[in-house]
């Protein structure tokens, strides 16, 4: 699964934004000068808000510049379901840094119902959720500088500030459009209502 601006869609590369992110999130540590970074159009669930990095061919990119005075090594891998990645070099910093992120606004999804028929060739079942929901925010990233001699906090950095879009939840209702079968309805001889009778008329 990959996104095309807000919507899902299956096409080869997708999940290749969790490499990013998490080497976005390794280049934040190692305190590097972040160059270019987009944020995905929804929460990713696998890092915390405003942490990570989506790219998508000729488009996104992400990109960052070794700050530090030595060459560093990337090292990256996939085990058990999970991608590792480490920045290998010389530290020479007095200081090592942790992140962190504030929410500043929360966008609430809705609850939506879509109708199906009984026999939806998607194979839909009465209360099947069609749609997973993602609740919207704007979230701001900071990256925290500690003492390593004291662990005391030294400074507090502003890195940017990230919005995800809201999804609504939609839900399947099976509707059967064939209307249901009925008897028909009895019928009734029509009542009649007696002649007047009137007396002959008489001969004079």
């Amino acid at each position: 699964t990959a996104y095309r601006g807000t919507e899902m869609v299956q096409e080869v590369g997708g999940g290749i934004c969790q490499v990013s992110s998490t080497l976005y999130y390794c280049a934040l540590l190692s305190d590097m000068e972040i160059k270019v970074r987009y944020p995905h159009g929804y929460v990713s669930s696998y890092i915390p808000k405003g942490m990570d990095a989506s790219v998508t061919w000729n488009s996104a990119d992400f990109k960052f510049i070794n700050t530090s005075d030595f060459p560093i090594r990337i090292e990256a891998w996939m085990a058990e379901g999970f991608v590792h990645i480490r920045i290998l070099g010389t530290d020479e910093r007095s200081y090592y840094v942790k992140l962190d992120y504030e929410e500043l606004e929360s966008y609430p999804y809705d609850t939506e119902y879509r109708e199906y028929a009984p026999n939806n060739p998607e194979g839909y079942s009465d209360g099947d959720i069609i749609i997973t929901p993602y609740t919207g925010c704007k979230v701001k990233t900071y990256k925290k500088l500690y003492d390593k001699d004291t662990d005391k906090l030294m400074d507090k950095v502003y890195i940017t500030t990230s919005t995800y879009n809201t999804r609504n939840k939609v839900i399947c209702i099976i509707v059967d459009p064939t209307p249901p079968e009925t008897d028909p309805p009895e019928t009734q001889p029509p009542e009649t209502t007696p002649a007047e009778t009137q007396p002959a008329p008489g001969i004079g």
